[in-house]
């Protein structure tokens, strides 16, 4: 492993050289830090939120309204973690005047349409990595930088010690067995719950 100030480093479970604000649907858990179960319990293979677990469930379609193009397909609270499922759905920017582009809506419809393309303005921001930065882009990274920072602030009301889990897991959703094995994955996480303690 490399070093970093003469400690272990772990490396980014990222896929390498991939752009997380692609058009395409993406599996995500987050967990809070310490597997702490601020979000309720399960009972009868049910999820019972909390206090907590509700103000997070009120916050997740706002993930919505603040980045555009962006959906919700599928989530679940757990005690200790979310799972979602996120599909970023948008126009593709070239410089050509006109593109023809695939939009893909839960992997049943395929439709091309042509577009008039937005000349992207230039922006010399973003240190080392310049106009790749992926902050610039309404991307995963991006979304779940604000889902938590947005969530904690709330969650720190009722709990000062509210904390998440510094990373969190990503899977690109490459066709459509896989999205429906996700989908039934989220939808019977409760029932699990037992057997993965």
């Amino acid at each position: 492993m490399k070093r970093f100030n003469n400690k272990y480093r772990i490396p980014s479970a990222r896929l390498p050289n991939y752009d997380y604000s692609s058009n395409g649907d993406y599996f995500i858990t987050i967990c809070t830090a310490g597997k702490m179960q601020y979000f309720g319990k399960i009972e009868a293979e049910n999820v019972t939120l909390s206090e907590m677990g509700l103000i997070v469930e009120r916050l997740i379609p706002n993930i919505a309204v603040q980045f555009q193009d962006i959906r919700i397909v599928e989530y679940i609270i757990m005690p200790d973690h979310i799972h979602f499922i996120i599909k970023i759905q948008k126009a593709i920017i070239s410089d050509d005047d006109v593109e023809t582009r695939l939009i893909f809506t839960d992997y049943d419809d395929v439709e091309t349409r042509l577009i008039a393309s937005l000349q992207p303005e230039s922006i010399d921001k973003g240190g080392i990595t310049g106009n790749n930065n992926p902050m610039f882009k309404n991307g995963i990274p991006k979304i779940i930088r604000w889902f938590k920072g947005r969530a904690t602030f709330e969650l720190r009301k009722i709990n000062p010690e509210f904390a998440w889990q510094s990373r969190y897991y990503d899977r690109i959703i490459r066709n459509k067995n896989e999205y429906f094995a996700v989908i039934q994955y989220i939808k019977s996480n409760p029932e699990k719950w037992n057997r993965d303690l």
